[in-house]
């Protein structure tokens, strides 16, 4: 890691996390202790706690200071980083903390914004994606911030961190100080403040309960959120805050897979052991304001972030930690409003981002409601004979479930093979070198896969009913996997374009031209931040089909499952050497000075240890980025004009009859360093060229080249070269009136080259 401390400092960079008890600066100082820096942790306890730094306290870069920032902050002879985490939690409980958020989000930050002046670090503000919502009262400053307590705490949270962001943005431009924005929403694990009163907190308290038999879902559960998983979150602020060219930018690091609460409910129940019932209670008083887009668009291009870890692997982690300890957590007792009704209008909302609702227990609320004797549902011609209501009841659950059935499992079907079909397509646009239609169809794949999932989750019911529960998870998992394999056929994709366009670059018939240092390394910046993230979603993936057992699959589908594993395992391989490939091409093709490298074009129909045996040889030449020249010889010619004579290798002698060593038998050691190293001596020994490099081409390699790049035209042979016809037009002209001095091979071969 890079510290941007002023010349002079030696050292570990040194990082000041505020609020660094609470649940996500604990995690923060984690992170930074194990990547080498020291760590300053600033905290009054107000909601950080003590114990969440109980495995930081004792290591020797580890220092933690308890006092308030509104009130100063100590004297440090270092500081690199800063990181304003303090009051990043909002509580609507029923704590009342509001004046210690609009505090610490405004002296506090302040005096932060000073210190990374000072210094000149680095600082970052946490912020909420919630600065969105909000409402000011004109009349009264009892409920200046919203109709209720709730909307207080929620509101006066939302209006510290605006206020924080202008106060960081003002620095930024006017003081130049180093700074970054990111905003956050509904993150969640292990030590998060479950007495917060937000509805991920509250669930989880109350599914941790000893013997819990119920999640309460408030009104009609269809609040949406965002649950992100704070290891993900952690991520983000570092490559945030440790990145180069992040200043002055504001980054989301928000699960894009917007939920309900309902789902996040559905979701809690299915991690848990014994599973509690969701029950539907009374109406939460408090204002709702339209959801706002999460743009990742940012946080993807500058950080390569996108979250990895899925809402059941995170629950899961989050309850285990929770169940290790001895304290139960308390139960926040929500202030609530007029009990709410089941609306009879029950039209499904479809949305590529918000995941449905349980059919069984819809259904079991319209019977309810249909059976109810009140008062207030009589001018629906229902007060009257019971027989009646119960058949109406009857009919219209029968008919709810055989639509939230048939839609669904209609949905899962249509849904994956369209997403298979358009991976599929995105696969061969990727080997063609189509960016832009291989982006396209994987984006479609991506969707699809999505929705299919949605429409498993829709059938959760049934299947359990059915006894099949089993079998729907498996396929649940193949097709989430699906969807993270889409995605990382996305950003190779995105991934493809900065390197279609060095390669554009790299050949290009203007000799004058030369590529750009600097851009070109911010291309491929990209290229690597594009294959850290397809590398992200592969791993995704091959969590995903972990949880398959191949015998749970039927038979025929078993070995195609096996081949797949494979495949991940292999793919992630080779982004692996891709992502090494990346940081050594500017230096491969001569940005960093001129490279000359030896090209071997090698037989492989008669076969040496290194490969086949060299007929002809070549001489390219890389400046600024461009091929400047490419020269290829008959291979005897070379030899021809050794003057050193270097004794053959005794088997040649032998068997084929060879006293002296060439460049045509140089391979003769399977290691190809070592085969390497011999060919480039004996180049120098008989033309005096020196050059950087061997590239071995054999003949399947040049016909795999050519089915790439497709048939080539020989204006001067009046000839159509293809992968199918090479190896047959290379021997008639290497043999075909042939005669001593002849270059018809050398000319052949090099105005393939030249094109290929």
């Amino acid at each position: 890691m890079v510290s941007t401390a002023p010349e002079g400092k030696r050292g570990a960079p040194v990082a000041v996390i505020a609020g660094g008890a609470g649940f996500l600066g604990s995690h923060l100082a984690e992170i930074l202790l194990a990547q080498g820096l020291k760590v300053v942790c600033l905290d009054n306890y107000v909601t950080g706690k003590e114990t969440n730094l109980k495995s930081l306290l004792g290591h020797q870069d580890f220092t933690f200071k308890v006092g308030d920032i509104n009130q100063g902050l100590p004297d440090l002879p270092r500081v690199d980083y800063v990181f304003h985490l303090a009051g990043v939690e909002e509580y609507i409980n029923g704590t009342d903390v509001s004046v210690e958020t609009l505090l610490v989000n405004s002296i506090g930050t302040r005096n932060l914004l000073e210190m990374a002046r000072t210094h000149q670090a680095k600082i970052l503000l946490a912020s909420s994606l919630d600065i969105y919502a909000g409402i000011l009262s004109s009349l009264s400053l009892e409920n200046y911030f919203g109709v209720n307590k709730r909307d207080e705490e929620r509101f006066s949270h939302h209006e510290a961190k605006r206020y924080a962001e202008a106060l960081t943005t003002e620095y930024f431009k006017k003081y130049g100080v180093d700074a970054r924005i990111v905003r956050l929403a509904d993150v969640y694990g292990p030590r998060m403040d479950l007495r917060a009163g937000t509805e991920i907190a509250t669930l989880l308290a109350e599914v941790l309960q000893p013997e819990s038999k119920a999640l309460h879902v408030h009104g009609d559960g269809l609040k949406v959120l965002h649950p992100t998983f704070v290891s993900d979150v952690v991520y983000g602020l570092v490559k945030a805050s440790t990145k180069e060219d992040t200043a002055g930018k504001i980054f989301n690091l928000v699960n894009p897979e917007a939920q309900t609460v309902l789902n996040f409910a559905s979701s809690l129940r299915r991690n848990s052991n014994p599973r509690p019932e969701l029950v539907f209670s009374d109406e939460i008083e408090e204002t709702r304001f339209p959801v706002h887009p999460s743009d990742l668009k940012l946080s993807l291009k500058e950080l390569g972030w996108r979250p990895v870890v899925g809402i059941d692997e995170g629950l899961k982690r989050t309850l285990a930690y929770f169940k290790t300890r001895d304290e139960v957590p308390e139960v926040p007792h929500l202030p609530l409003g007029k009990p709410s009704d089941i609306p009879l209008s029950l039209g499904r909302q479809f949305s590529p981002t918000l995941q449905p609702f349980s059919a069984l227990t819809r259904s079991k609320q319209i019977i309810s409601y249909l059976l109810s004797d009140r008062p207030k549902y009589r001018h629906l011609g229902l007060s009257g004979s019971r027989h009646l209501k119960i058949k109406v009841a009857t009919a219209t659950a029968l008919v709810f479930i055989f639509i939230s059935t048939l839609v669904p499992l209609g949905g899962v079907i249509i849904h994956s093979g369209y997403g298979a079909w358009r991976l599929k397509g995105s696969q061969s646009a990727l080997v063609a070198g189509q960016a832009d239609s291989a982006f396209a169809a994987a984006s479609q794949a991506e969707a699809a896969f999505a929705a299919g999932a949605a429409d498993i989750d829709d059938l959760t019911w049934l299947l359990s009913l059915l006894g099949t529960r089993e079998a729907a998870g498996n396929y649940k998992h193949l097709i989430v996997a699906a969807r993270q394999v889409s995605s990382s056929a996305e950003a190779l994709a995105n991934s493809m374009k900065p390197l279609l366009k060095i390669g554009r670059e790299l050949v290009a018939t203007d000799v004058t031209a030369k590529l750009s240092p600097d851009q070109t390394n911010k291309d491929l910046s990209e290229v690597r931040t594009n294959l850290e993230i397809a590398d992200d979603r592969l791993a995704a993936a091959e969590n995903e089909v972990k949880g398959v057992e191949a015998s749970s699959l039927p038979w025929f589908a078993q070995g195609q499952f096996t081949q797949v594993k494979d495949k991940l395992t292999d793919s992630r391989s080779l982004i692996s050497r891709a992502r090494v490939a990346t940081k050594v091409l500017p230096d491969i093709i001569g940005l960093n000075g001129p490279r000359n490298y030896l090209l071997l074009f090698m037989n492989n129909t008669e076969l040496r240890p290194g490969g086949g045996f060299i007929g002809s040889y070549g001489v390219s030449r890389f400046e600024d980025g461009r091929l400047r020249d490419l020269f290829v010889d008959d291979v005897y010619n070379a030899d021809g004009q050794l003057t050193n004579q270097v004794p053959a290798p005794q088997p040649l002698k032998d068997y084929l009859g060879v006293p002296t060593l060439g460049l045509r038998d140089s391979n003769w050691s399977p290691d190809f360093p070592t085969s390497s190293s011999l060919a480039k001596s004996l180049l120098f020994n008989a033309t005096k060229r020196q050059v950087d490099g061997v590239v071995a081409l054999d003949i399947q390699t040049l016909k795999n080249l050519l089915r790439v790049v497709g048939p080539i035209s020989l204006a001067d042979y009046g000839e159509s070269i293809t992968a199918d016809n090479f190896f047959e037009r290379a021997q008639f002209h290497a043999e075909v009136n042939f005669f001593p001095g002849s270059t018809a091979k050398k000319d052949f071969i090099g105005a393939v080259s030249r094109i290929v």
